[in-house]
């Protein structure tokens, strides 16, 4: 992100400039914001009504819902602000130091919100793991005096919990508090597979779901042939199928990626998925990999849009297919194409649940370079190519997280 007093350029002004904006150059200054946002000790840190500024060179408060709306104030990154009410088109209405305004939804980093707390009961998990730095308060709620701020990784003893609580008692360093349940992981997972996908780097820029469908389809025994050859091939038919959208407005659009998927393996189905909650979404990731007829990743898109990389596998409290949907996720392995780049996720690399969430699936957003256009199917959704129960061609509509539930509740009772 620019720094607006000297450029004049906002992070909500990204749209304006999405073409002549190197896709990486935005790529890394967004990295930037997530890792000064992820630093932030969390308990999450805001409450499910509020919000966190991550733009590193600060967002506009607008007058309105439009770029050329009056600009009200500067909210600096990490501002804290108070979302008033439902998003419209990419802006949420928000209170900043007492002035009601509009701020451009890609950054902001919200919290989405947690069921009421249940009754604790005497902890059947022992011991459990800090996935981010997190609060330790006096009482189970946000109000409640900070006790102690306990590391990303920390061991901490269990004292109270069950599956339904949002806050569990916990003990460390000779102190006894409430920690937010949504950033601890039992320390032993009773299920962890990650699937045994080959990997494969993306022989351009611009190439990572061409790379991300070569692996998958080596992993269920198609031969792709050279690298180069393979990936060139896909992305032809991506820009082919990509229905109607020119490869500056969607480099590749999702159903674009699941049409290569079906082409490549023609005996499967694939089709793109919208969810509106990501927890959901990665559950439905879960599902696929754990369930024995089917045990297959997901490509799902992240960092706004801007990248596509592979989910092969899953740690979860136990089976997320026997289990879905209680069962826990605790954090998902992803393969990441782009090897060699600043902020390469890795071959083979485990990613805690909260980080996840947090910093990595987020939703598509036009103000993104080459992520669509405003109204399109995909905008401000979470999106993943995915196994499809049909064996044919994906559809212009995709799936949603009705339509598979359906389906699950189907086969679960067959």
């Amino acid at each position: 992100m620019h720094d607006p007093h000297a450029t004049g350029i906002t992070a909500e002004r990204h749209d304006v400039f999405r073409h002549r904006i190197n896709r990486f150059v935005f790529l890394g200054l967004a990295l930037i914001a997530a890792v000064v946002f992820g630093v932030l000790p969390r308990d999450a840190a805001i409450a499910d009504d509020e919000a966190i500024v991550a733009a590193d060179g600060g967002l506009n408060l607008r007058a309105a819902p439009s770029l050329d709306a009056e600009v009200l104030a500067l909210m600096p990154n990490g501002s804290q602000v108070t979302v008033r009410g439902s998003q419209t088109d990419s802006w949420y209405p928000v209170t900043f130091g007492g002035v009601n305004g509009w701020a451009a939804t890609p950054y902001l980093q919200r919290f989405e919100s947690q069921p009421s707390a249940a009754p604790l009961a005497s902890a059947t998990i022992r011991q459990a793991v800090v996935s981010t730095s997190l609060r330790l308060r006096s009482g189970p709620t946000f109000d409640a005096a900070v006790l102690s701020t306990m590391p990303a990784g920390t061991r901490v003893d269990v004292q109270e919990a069950n599956d339904g609580a949002v806050w569990w008692k916990v003990g460390f360093s000779g102190l006894s508090g409430y920690a937010y349940a949504e950033y601890l992981s039992p320390a032993e997972a009773q299920f962890d597979l990650d699937l045994p996908i080959p990997f494969r780097r993306q022989m351009t820029a611009v190439w990572c779901d061409p790379a991300d469908i070569q692996m998958w389809a080596e992993y269920n025994g198609y031969r792709t042939g050279p690298d180069y050859q393979a990936q060139q091939s896909l992305w032809d038919w991506e820009l082919e199928h990509n229905m109607g959208f020119t490869v500056d407005e969607w480099n590749a659009s999702p159903y674009a990626v699941a049409s290569a998927a079906h082409n490549a393996m023609p005996e499967r189905g694939f089709n793109h998925y919208r969810y509106d909650n990501a927890m959901e979404a990665t559950k439905v990731m879960a599902w696929f990999i754990a369930n024995p007829a089917y045990k297959q990743p997901s490509v799902a898109l992240i960092w706004r849009g801007d990248h596509y990389v592979l989910v092969r596998g899953v740690r979860a409290d136990s089976d997320p297919y026997s289990k879905y949907p209680r069962a826990r996720i605790l954090g998902v392995y992803v393969a990441d194409p782009n090897k060699g780049a600043r902020n390469w996720l890795g071959e083979d690399r485990y990613i805690p649940i909260a980080e996840w969430l947090s910093s990595h699936f987020t939703p598509a957003t036009y103000l993104t370079p080459h992520t669509g256009v405003p109204g399109d199917p995909w905008q401000d959704k979470f999106v993943a190519i995915q196994p499809d129960w049909n064996a044919s061609a994906p559809t212009e509509a995709g799936r949603t997280l009705e339509e598979f539930q359906a389906y699950a509740t189907d086969a679960s009772q067959r």
